[in-house]
């Protein structure tokens, strides 16, 4: 998952499965370290993994002091 739109200042991930278990927190953005982000990318990249059948749920908090415009996109590395 992809946010194209580097200038948050600060963004939340979260990831859990269908048991309502956590299974991914990420604290980033630009106010904040660049060793805090999941992908080293200038963008705000998340690597979610799933599995055939599999149920999972994300939720983004995003803090900034400008306005922001929020668009993500998801792709797929296998073809």
């Amino acid at each position: 998952m992809t946010f194209p739109f580097p200038n948050y200042d600060e963004m939340d991930f979260y990831e859990w499965n269908s048991n309502t278990e956590i299974t991914k927190v990420v604290h980033t953005g630009d106010t904040r370290d660049f060793t805090t982000r999941d992908i080293n990318s200038s963008y705000f990249s998340f690597e979610i993994n799933l599995k055939p059948g599999e149920i999972k749920y994300f939720a983004i908090k995003i803090k900034s002091e400008g306005r922001i415009n929020i668009c993500f996109c998801l792709e797929s590395l296998e073809s």
